[in-house]
């Protein structure tokens, strides 16, 4: 059996400082127990800020042209994967922040299952449980199995004021760390028994028909099959022509039984049509109202043909968001429902 690759990530903007030197120590306590090691900065890429379009999730790729995709590659080869990062003001740095969002589709679609993770965090007084609890926290969403976090207090470069306790934690951690790694190396049974944690299996349920790229890699793993993900129905008629006579019989063709808990009030405005309504959603009740309401949970503005061509399936509207075809502000996550409560 090769000997298990184990890759450290220092998410500190500080090439050499506090977090590397604690993910270094980390690394050499799994090399004096047989392991290959390699460490890497995160501050020595091109990583870009995600803009938010959402081209991972339905395309499979990130249009953005810079390294993300090298530390991913490091990520997916390893066996093992030890990722710290220093406590600022309780969270990780922007660098690491930064990293985590390009990588969401790992989140969507878990790409590290097998793969045995670390959160390692360095604070100068507080901060640094919630700083790996974050990191380890990613990773796991992202399919890693989570070993333990470590967490350490420096006063100054590469000063640990208790470095006796901090060596013996390491040594402790790493010596569970590498058991893991060969262990699953040997097993593979934590691979062959993921499961996708229950927060992604409720996206999937909501929106996943909308995110071609998740979509496929589910139903290619048979995931798809546990959640029942609903296909998309046309429910608009072909007499409604405009977005007001579609939002006027919309109560009409409510379902109470399906809106329990719901107390929401959701504006559409469409300038081309001059049309500003409401629906208001309370008490299993479902009325529409002309004009601006006052204080709307959820308030939609968009062309006439862009909503026809979303409510009759014509048009995707998680890209007609993101590409900035129609608006929405509020708690968007409500017309999720729309499909069950009309």
């Amino acid at each position: 059996m090769a000997k298990p690759y184990i890759v450290g990530i220092n998410g500190s903007p500080r090439r050499r400082g506090n977090t590397y030197k604690l993910v270094e120590m980390f690394l050499d306590s799994c090399s004096l127990k047989g392991a290959d090691k390699e460490i890497i900065s995160i501050v020595d890429y091109d990583i870009r800020y995600c803009t938010g379009c959402g081209e991972c999730f339905i395309k499979g790729k990130c249009p953005l042209k810079d390294d993300v995709s090298l530390i991913h590659k490091k990520l997916f080869q390893a066996d093992g994967i030890v990722f710290g990062a220093p406590s600022y003001e309780c969270h990780v740095p922007a660098q690491t922040k930064t990293f985590f969002d390009r990588s969401a589709f790992i989140i969507h679609r878990p790409q590290l299952i097998g793969k045995c993770a670390v959160a390692l965090a360095v604070e100068a007084a507080i901060g640094a449980d919630k700083t790996s609890e974050y990191i380890v926290g990613c990773l796991t969403v992202m399919g890693a199995t989570p070993i333990g976090t470590l967490t350490a207090t420096a006063y100054g470069p590469h000063i640990f004021p208790d470095e006796e306790r901090v060596k013996k934690d390491i040594e402790m951690l790493s010596q569970k760390f590498i058991g893991e790694v060969i262990d699953e190396k040997i097993t593979h049974k934590r691979a062959e028994s993921f499961k996708p944690p229950e927060e992604l299996r409720k996206v999937m349920k909501s929106v996943g028909r909308y995110l071609k790229s998740d979509y496929d890699f589910w139903k290619q793993r048979g995931w798809l099959e546990e959640i029942e993900v609903e296909k998309k129905e046309e429910k608009v008629a072909p007499e409604f022509t405009t977005v007001r006579s579609l939002v006027q019989n919309m109560p009409y063709a409510f379902k109470p039984e399906n809106a329990k808990g719901i107390d929401a009030v959701i504006q559409f405005i469409v300038s081309d049509e001059g049309f500003q309504g409401y629906l208001s959603i309370k008490d299993c009740k479902c009325e529409f109202f002309e004009g601006e309401a006052e204080s709307p949970t959820v308030r939609i503005v968009t062309p006439s043909k862009i909503w026809l061509g979303i409510v009759r399936g014509e048009i995707n509207p998680v890209t007609a968001m993101m590409t900035r075809k129609y608006t929405v502000k509020g708690s968007w996550r409500i017309l999720t429902r729309f499909d069950k409560m009309f």
